[in-house]
This record gives structure tokens, C-alpha cells and sequence, in this order.
């Protein structure tokens, strides 16, 4: 049954990790109920089964986060049931309250981590001719993840073709032109003249090439090279943690802290819901960053 669950997830359109997650949410409350009553009788549970079923979990030291998304697995995979005759009437998973999701400050970095970041490959840049490419590279990549707030996913798209004069035209789900900052402007512009020779022939070729295979090859940076040059410079720097999302939230805090609207960053990030956005509105707030 939890394979025609899976089927039923991809119909609705759930990416392949999610429904993974939820049929082993699934699973995993099958089997609960199953050793604790009789078989398939969670058919005719109602609230206060459940109520024990997240009580159960909750002791066990779930976080309100995974209870969430449990729960959410739970309300789908009961739909699925009633959707496919296999329960009759209606769910019963819409009379139980969905569990709050933790209010967790945004991972983000500091002032003073984001500017040895970026002092250090301009200084990289500028004393080590024999690896300048790389540096160049770097400090472009730093910029469009944590002055534009560029997601892992469309960095990595990104094409020469994609750049007009001023602005970058970011496609994929969330489609949009930005403005870039100055500072982002002079590093790619730095990048592209060190590049001069060879856009010529690849002015469609992708911005951040694979780190392996040949450079003629027309293949981009992947998810696994990005993360690995972004623990390299926290290695570097000694900076805990340092990853996409966290940059994203500097952008964020960045165009908040010089007067923009939240609704203008949300359309500048491509998002369409508050979330982090408001998030590190919070947090800033709290600091005193605002």
C-alpha cells in the first residue's frame, strides 16, 4: 500500500524526497499502530487516537518540526485512503490541530565574518596570479549568494547569457530580473575580463564551471563542488557554519537594514511566502539590528 502512497504523492506533485519521507512517516505509524491495536484498525481511529499517537511521539523527543511534518505526512496519507476507497467518509486527520513549527532564529553570518570573506579572495586575488581565476570565481559566487541572496540552485544555472548590463535575469521557478549592487557588478566585470579570451567562444557557457573534466566542457558547478568550496572558506575562516541559506539570510538582513520593505526583499529572493524573510526581520529586531 505505502508504494500506491508514494504513486499518489507523485500525482500531486511532491518531489521525490518528499515522498520518501512521508511514506516512511507512514510506515512508521502503521507499525505503531499496529503493535498497539489490532490490524488496520487506526481505519476507525478518531481524535483522541491521534492525539495519543503525537503525545507518543512527542515524549519520545521529536522536535515540533518533525511532529509538523509528520503530521502533515499523516493528513496526505489519510487522504490518500479516502481518495481511494480504501476508508470510507472523511479524514480524520482534519480534526486534529497541525503542531506549531518552532520559531528558530535564521542561520546567518555576521558583519565582520562576511567581510573577512570577501577581504580575503580580494587579497587572494591580487597576490596569487597563479590560482586568480579561482579567486575571481570565488568572490563572484560569494556575491550573488550573499549581497543578491541567490539560491544554491540558480547560482549554479547561471549562464554569461543571463547577464545584461546592470541586471541578471534569474530563470527557473521563480523567474526575475535584479538590479545588482555595485559591488557584485565589479566583481563579475573583474571575472569576465580575466575570461576576455575564452567568452569569446562561450559567451552561453555557464558562469561557474564543473571542477572536474575539461574546461571546454560545457557542464555547470554542482550542488556537492558548491558546498565544498563554501566549507573551505569556513575551514579557512573559522567561521561555524557556512552554507547557501545562511548567505541568503545576509542578503536579507542587508537590504532590511537599508530601508527596503520585506515584501521588496520577498520579490528580490524569488519567494512568495514571509519566512525567512521575517524571520531574520525578527532576529534582527531582537539584536537590535534594525
Amino acid at each position: 500500500m505505502l508504494a500506491f502512497f508514494e504513486q499518489y504523492l507523485q500525482q500531486l506533485g511532491k518531489s521525490q524526497a518528499t515522498r520518501q519521507a512521508y511514506a516512511q512517516e507512514a510506515k512508521k505509524f502503521i507499525e505503531f499502530a499496529t503493535d498497539t491495536t489490532d490490524d488496520q484498525s487506526y481505519l476507525t481511529w478518531g481524535k483522541p487516537e491521534f492525539d495519543y499517537y503525537f503525545a507518543h511521539l512527542r515524549s519520545s523527543g521529536l522536535s515540533e518540526n518533525s511532529l509538523r511534518r509528520g503530521f502533515l505526512a499523516l493528513k496526505l496519507f489519510f487522504q490518500f485512503l479516502v481518495d481511494t476507497k480504501r476508508l470510507k467518509g472523511e479524514n480524520p486527520m482534519i480534526a486534529i490541530a497541525i503542531p506549531k513549527r518552532e520559531d528558530t532564529d535564521p542561520e546567518i553570518i555576521s558583519a565582520s565574518q562576511w567581510q573577512s570573506l570577501i577581504e580575503s579572495r580580494e587579497l587572494l586575488a591580487s597576490e596569487d596570479a597563479s590560482r586568480k581565476e579561482k579567486h575571481l570565481r570565488d568572490l563572484v559566487l560569494l556575491f550573488l549568494l550573499g549581497a543578491e541572496g541567490l539560491k544554491a540552485s540558480e547560482v549554479i544555472g547561471l549562464r554569461w547569457s543571463f547577464f545584461l548590463k546592470d541586471s541578471l535575469h534569474v530563470p527557473g521557478k521563480h523567474p526575475r530580473v535584479l538590479k545588482l549592487a555595485d559591488a557584485t557588478q565589479n566583481a563579475i566585470a573583474a571575472y569576465k575580463e580575466h575570461l576576455k579570451d575564452e567568452l569569446k567562444y562561450l559567451n552561453k557557457a555557464y558562469l561557474f564551471r564543473g571542477l572536474k573534466g575539461p574546461r571546454s566542457a560545457d557542464k555547470p558547478m554542482s550542488r556537492h563542488g558548491l558546498k565544498f568550496i563554501l566549507a573551505e572558506f569556513a575551514n579557512e575562516l573559522g567561521i561555524p557554519k557556512l552554507n547557501a541559506e545562511c548567505l541568503r539570510s545576509h542578503t536579507a538582513l542587508c537590504k532590511l537594514r537599508i530601508g527596503w520593505q520585506p515584501e521588496q526583499v520577498m520579490e528580490h529572493l524569488g519567494i512568495s511566502k514571509l519566512g525567512i524573510v521575517g524571520k531574520v526581520q525578527n532576529f534582527a529586531k531582537r539584536k537590535g539590528l534594525l
